[in-house]
């Protein structure tokens, strides 16, 4: 496992290339509790996502005040996205577009959502982001 300055020059080298070439939208998944977010708040990247609910984490809040990057995340993947309820769902979504002021910020899980995930939920944060929007 790599820690936050393991990383190499090649590493950041392939990003940066991806960054010049694509010259669109690319985004940077900082995964897991505890992730090195501020570690990456330079990379060339337009959208930086991670888990906000993760334990250690910092905030939607905390990021946005660090970055003017779009940001990437708001709801629990593994747990409210499963489970639900729907009014759960919703209120994180809500909490989560607050919390970002509105502005540079894109609704979503805080990592991949498993395949368990009802299709109801995914249209709850939908229908949240449109409400929102």
């Amino acid at each position: 496992m790599r820690t936050p300055r393991s990383w190499s020059i090649s590493d950041t080298t392939a990003i940066e290339c991806m960054a010049r070439s694509a010259r669109s939208l690319n985004t940077l998944h900082v995964c897991g509790p505890g992730a090195y977010l501020n570690d990456h708040l330079d990379y060339p990247v337009s959208v930086l996502s991670w888990d906000a609910r993760a334990l250690r984490n910092p905030s939607i809040r905390e990021v946005h005040l660090l970055t003017t990057k779009t940001l990437l995340t708001g709801i629990d993947h593994e747990g409210t996205f499963v489970r639900g309820p729907v009014e759960a769902i919703q209120e994180e979504a809500r909490s989560a577009i607050l919390e970002s002021g509105g502005t540079r910020f894109i609704l979503g899980p805080g990592c991949a959502v498993p395949a368990t995930a009802p299709l109801e939920h995914f249209r709850a944060v939908r229908d949240m982001a449109v409400a929102c929007a």
